[in-house]
Protein backbone atom coordinates (compact mmCIF):
# COMPACT_ATOMS: atom_id res chain seq x y z
CA UNK A 1 0.00 0.00 0.00
CA UNK A 2 2.83 2.42 0.86
CA UNK A 3 4.47 1.82 -2.52
CA UNK A 4 1.15 2.32 -4.32
CA UNK A 5 0.69 5.63 -2.52
CA UNK A 6 4.22 6.66 -3.48
CA UNK A 7 3.64 5.67 -7.12
CA UNK A 8 0.39 7.61 -7.38
CA UNK A 9 2.27 10.75 -6.35
CA UNK A 10 5.45 10.17 -8.34
CA UNK A 11 3.51 9.57 -11.55
CA UNK A 12 2.34 13.20 -11.35
CA UNK A 13 5.85 14.41 -12.20
CA UNK A 14 6.25 16.24 -15.50
CA UNK A 15 10.05 15.82 -15.49
CA UNK A 16 11.22 13.62 -18.37
CA UNK A 17 14.00 12.19 -16.20
CA UNK A 18 11.61 11.27 -13.38
CA UNK A 19 9.08 9.84 -15.83
CA UNK A 20 11.84 7.63 -17.26
CA UNK A 21 12.89 6.50 -13.77
CA UNK A 22 9.30 5.54 -13.06
CA UNK A 23 9.03 3.77 -16.42
CA UNK A 24 12.16 1.73 -15.73
CA UNK A 25 10.81 0.72 -12.34
CA UNK A 26 7.47 -0.38 -13.82
CA UNK A 27 8.93 -2.17 -16.85
CA UNK A 28 11.59 -4.45 -15.36
CA UNK A 29 10.21 -8.03 -15.63
CA UNK A 30 13.40 -9.98 -14.83
CA UNK A 31 14.01 -9.57 -11.09
CA UNK A 32 10.79 -9.95 -9.10
CA UNK A 33 12.21 -10.58 -5.63
CA UNK A 34 14.85 -7.80 -5.44
CA UNK A 35 12.53 -5.38 -7.21
CA UNK A 36 9.69 -6.04 -4.76
CA UNK A 37 12.10 -5.47 -1.87
CA UNK A 38 13.24 -2.21 -3.44
CA UNK A 39 9.64 -1.05 -3.90
CA UNK A 40 8.90 -1.79 -0.26
CA UNK A 41 11.87 0.36 0.67
CA UNK A 42 10.60 3.26 -1.44
CA UNK A 43 7.19 2.96 0.22
CA UNK A 44 8.75 3.09 3.68
CA UNK A 45 10.86 6.12 2.76
CA UNK A 46 7.74 7.82 1.39
CA UNK A 47 5.88 7.20 4.66
CA UNK A 48 8.85 8.58 6.60
CA UNK A 49 8.85 11.71 4.44
CA UNK A 50 5.16 12.23 5.15
CA UNK A 51 5.70 11.74 8.90
CA UNK A 52 8.46 14.36 8.77
CA UNK A 53 6.13 16.92 7.26
CA UNK A 54 6.94 16.51 3.59
CA UNK A 55 3.96 16.20 1.25
CA UNK A 56 2.81 15.05 -2.16
CA UNK A 57 5.14 14.93 -5.15
CA UNK A 58 8.06 16.42 -3.23
CA UNK A 59 7.84 13.63 -0.66
CA UNK A 60 7.71 11.06 -3.47
CA UNK A 61 10.72 12.57 -5.26
CA UNK A 62 12.77 12.79 -2.08
CA UNK A 63 11.96 9.17 -1.27
CA UNK A 64 13.15 7.81 -4.61
CA UNK A 65 16.26 10.01 -4.61
CA UNK A 66 17.29 8.42 -1.30
CA UNK A 67 16.61 4.94 -2.67
CA UNK A 68 18.61 5.64 -5.84
CA UNK A 69 21.61 6.87 -3.86
CA UNK A 70 21.61 3.61 -1.93
CA UNK A 71 21.67 1.66 -5.21
CA UNK A 72 24.94 3.36 -6.15
CA UNK A 73 26.71 2.33 -2.94
CA UNK A 74 29.56 -0.15 -3.61
CA UNK A 75 28.17 -2.77 -1.22
CA UNK A 76 24.46 -2.36 -1.96
CA UNK A 77 22.57 -5.64 -1.54
CA UNK A 78 19.54 -4.64 -3.65
CA UNK A 79 20.81 -5.44 -7.13
CA UNK A 80 19.65 -7.57 -10.02
CA UNK A 81 22.87 -9.54 -10.57
CA UNK A 82 21.57 -11.43 -13.59
CA UNK A 83 24.41 -13.73 -14.73
CA UNK A 84 25.63 -13.18 -18.27
CA UNK A 85 26.05 -16.42 -20.21
CA UNK A 86 28.87 -16.03 -22.70
CA UNK A 87 28.09 -17.10 -26.27
CA UNK A 88 30.64 -19.32 -27.99
CA UNK A 89 32.04 -16.46 -30.06
CA UNK A 90 32.41 -14.06 -27.13
CA UNK A 91 35.66 -12.08 -27.02
CA UNK A 92 37.09 -11.49 -23.54
CA UNK A 93 38.47 -7.97 -24.17
CA UNK A 94 35.73 -5.41 -23.58
CA UNK A 95 35.57 -1.61 -23.73
CA UNK A 96 34.66 1.24 -21.40
CA UNK A 97 34.59 5.01 -21.85
CA UNK A 98 35.03 8.06 -19.63
CA UNK A 99 35.55 11.80 -20.08
CA UNK A 100 38.96 13.41 -19.71
CA UNK A 101 37.98 15.11 -16.45
CA UNK A 102 37.40 11.72 -14.78
CA UNK A 103 40.81 10.47 -15.86
CA UNK A 104 42.37 12.82 -13.35
CA UNK A 105 41.18 10.44 -10.61
CA UNK A 106 42.99 7.46 -12.05
CA UNK A 107 46.01 8.82 -13.89
CA UNK A 108 47.82 11.28 -11.59
CA UNK A 109 51.25 10.79 -13.18
CA UNK A 110 51.31 14.53 -13.51
CA UNK A 111 48.77 17.25 -14.10
CA UNK A 112 47.28 17.47 -17.55
CA UNK A 113 44.88 19.96 -19.01
CA UNK A 114 41.53 18.24 -19.47
CA UNK A 115 40.83 20.76 -22.24
CA UNK A 116 44.02 19.71 -24.02
CA UNK A 117 44.81 16.17 -22.87
CA UNK A 118 47.38 13.85 -24.45
CA UNK A 119 46.09 11.28 -26.91
CA UNK A 120 47.17 8.38 -24.66
CA UNK A 121 46.92 8.28 -20.87
CA UNK A 122 48.21 5.53 -18.60
CA UNK A 123 46.22 4.79 -15.47
CA UNK A 124 48.26 4.78 -12.26
CA UNK A 125 45.43 3.49 -10.08
CA UNK A 126 42.70 0.96 -10.87
CA UNK A 127 39.45 2.16 -12.37
CA UNK A 128 36.72 2.58 -9.73
CA UNK A 129 38.66 0.64 -7.08
CA UNK A 130 41.55 2.77 -5.79
CA UNK A 131 43.23 1.54 -2.60
CA UNK A 132 41.40 -1.78 -3.04
CA UNK A 133 38.11 -0.16 -2.09
CA UNK A 134 35.42 0.12 -4.78
CA UNK A 135 34.21 3.58 -5.77
CA UNK A 136 31.36 1.82 -7.52
CA UNK A 137 30.20 -1.80 -7.60
CA UNK A 138 30.36 -2.19 -11.37
CA UNK A 139 32.24 -1.13 -14.46
CA UNK A 140 29.96 -0.84 -17.47
CA UNK A 141 31.38 -2.44 -20.61
CA UNK A 142 30.46 -2.66 -24.26
CA UNK A 143 31.93 -4.39 -27.30
CA UNK A 144 31.71 -4.27 -31.09
CA UNK A 145 29.49 -6.69 -32.95
CA UNK A 146 29.54 -7.91 -36.57
CA UNK A 147 26.82 -5.35 -37.30
CA UNK A 148 28.31 -2.41 -35.37
CA UNK A 149 31.99 -1.56 -35.00
CA UNK A 150 33.30 1.01 -32.52
CA UNK A 151 33.14 4.53 -33.91
CA UNK A 152 35.80 7.26 -33.52
CA UNK A 153 33.10 9.95 -33.36
CA UNK A 154 32.90 10.91 -29.64
CA UNK A 155 29.49 12.56 -29.92
CA UNK A 156 27.98 9.56 -31.67
CA UNK A 157 29.40 7.08 -29.18
CA UNK A 158 28.09 9.16 -26.24
CA UNK A 159 24.63 9.22 -27.82
CA UNK A 160 24.67 5.50 -28.62
CA UNK A 161 25.88 4.52 -25.17
CA UNK A 162 23.31 6.74 -23.46
CA UNK A 163 25.91 8.76 -21.55
CA UNK A 164 23.66 11.72 -20.77
CA UNK A 165 25.94 12.90 -17.97
CA UNK A 166 28.92 13.64 -20.24
CA UNK A 167 27.48 15.38 -23.30
CA UNK A 168 28.74 18.67 -24.68
CA UNK A 169 32.26 19.97 -24.53
CA UNK A 170 34.88 17.64 -23.14
CA UNK A 171 37.07 14.93 -24.64
CA UNK A 172 36.17 11.25 -24.50
CA UNK A 173 38.58 8.40 -23.80
CA UNK A 174 38.32 4.66 -24.37
CA UNK A 175 40.08 1.78 -22.66
CA UNK A 176 39.98 -2.00 -22.72
CA UNK A 177 39.66 -4.54 -19.92
CA UNK A 178 40.12 -8.29 -20.02
CA UNK A 179 37.22 -10.16 -18.40
CA UNK A 180 38.56 -13.67 -18.96
CA UNK A 181 37.48 -15.98 -16.13
CA UNK A 182 35.38 -13.26 -14.46
CA UNK A 183 31.67 -13.19 -13.68
CA UNK A 184 29.71 -10.79 -15.86
CA UNK A 185 26.16 -9.55 -15.40
CA UNK A 186 23.29 -8.33 -17.56
CA UNK A 187 22.22 -4.88 -16.26
CA UNK A 188 18.82 -4.43 -14.65
CA UNK A 189 17.04 -1.26 -13.58
CA UNK A 190 18.44 -1.68 -10.06
CA UNK A 191 22.03 -2.10 -11.27
CA UNK A 192 21.49 1.07 -13.33
CA UNK A 193 20.06 2.86 -10.25
CA UNK A 194 16.99 3.69 -12.37
CA UNK A 195 19.20 5.92 -14.54
CA UNK A 196 16.85 7.87 -16.77
CA UNK A 197 18.93 7.33 -19.93
CA UNK A 198 18.88 3.54 -19.43
CA UNK A 199 16.24 1.04 -20.53
CA UNK A 200 15.89 -2.74 -20.25
CA UNK A 201 16.95 -4.70 -23.34
CA UNK A 202 14.50 -6.31 -25.76
CA UNK A 203 13.01 -9.58 -24.55
CA UNK A 204 15.38 -12.47 -25.25
CA UNK A 205 18.51 -10.37 -25.60
CA UNK A 206 21.55 -12.25 -24.21
CA UNK A 207 23.02 -9.00 -22.88
CA UNK A 208 21.92 -5.49 -22.00
CA UNK A 209 21.45 -2.91 -24.73
CA UNK A 210 22.26 0.77 -24.50
CA UNK A 211 19.57 3.32 -25.30
CA UNK A 212 20.23 6.13 -27.79
CA UNK A 213 19.87 9.54 -26.13
CA UNK A 214 17.94 11.12 -29.01
CA UNK A 215 16.00 8.29 -30.65
CA UNK A 216 15.44 5.87 -27.77
CA UNK A 217 16.58 2.99 -30.00
CA UNK A 218 18.53 0.07 -28.56
CA UNK A 219 22.08 0.48 -29.84
CA UNK A 220 25.06 -1.32 -28.36
CA UNK A 221 25.52 -4.38 -26.13
CA UNK A 222 26.40 -3.77 -22.49
CA UNK A 223 27.41 -5.98 -19.57
CA UNK A 224 28.68 -5.36 -16.05
CA UNK A 225 31.89 -6.50 -14.38
CA UNK A 226 32.77 -6.18 -10.69
CA UNK A 227 35.14 -3.27 -10.11
CA UNK A 228 37.20 -5.20 -7.59
CA UNK A 229 37.97 -7.90 -10.16
CA UNK A 230 40.14 -5.28 -11.88
CA UNK A 231 41.85 -3.81 -8.82
CA UNK A 232 45.30 -4.85 -10.04
CA UNK A 233 44.84 -3.52 -13.57
CA UNK A 234 46.23 -0.23 -14.86
CA UNK A 235 44.69 0.25 -18.31
CA UNK A 236 45.72 2.64 -21.03
CA UNK A 237 43.12 5.11 -22.28
CA UNK A 238 43.13 6.54 -25.80
CA UNK A 239 41.39 9.61 -27.13
CA UNK A 240 38.20 8.91 -29.09
CA UNK A 241 38.53 11.06 -32.19
CA UNK A 242 38.98 10.56 -35.93
CA UNK A 243 42.64 9.99 -36.88
CA UNK A 244 44.71 13.17 -36.92
CA UNK A 245 42.07 15.25 -35.12
CA UNK A 246 41.04 16.26 -31.60
CA UNK A 247 37.25 16.35 -31.58
CA UNK A 248 35.26 17.19 -28.47
CA UNK A 249 31.96 15.64 -27.40
CA UNK A 250 29.19 17.64 -29.03
CA UNK A 251 25.69 18.42 -27.84
CA UNK A 252 22.67 16.15 -27.93
CA UNK A 253 18.94 16.76 -27.92
CA UNK A 254 18.16 14.36 -25.10
CA UNK A 255 14.69 12.85 -24.74
CA UNK A 256 14.46 10.40 -21.86
CA UNK A 257 10.96 9.21 -22.79
CA UNK A 258 11.14 8.84 -26.57
CA UNK A 259 10.68 5.25 -27.70
CA UNK A 260 9.19 4.06 -24.40
CA UNK A 261 5.81 2.50 -25.10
Amino acid sequence: MAYANWLSEFEKSTSGAEQAQCWNLKNEPRIDAPLNSFKEGIGKRFEDEIKNGNVGLKAACDAIKQAMVELTEPHCSQLGLLPFVRPDSFKEILISHLPARDLLRYAPTGPFDEDNPPATIHFTSPFKSPYNFPRARFIWLTFPTPDMSMTDDPTLIVKELGLAHIVNGGFLFRFELSVKGMNLFVPTCLDAALYEAWAPPPSGSPWGMTRHLETGHHCRPEVLTNSMDHSSVRPVATLVSPPGSRVRIGSATIDFMIGRA
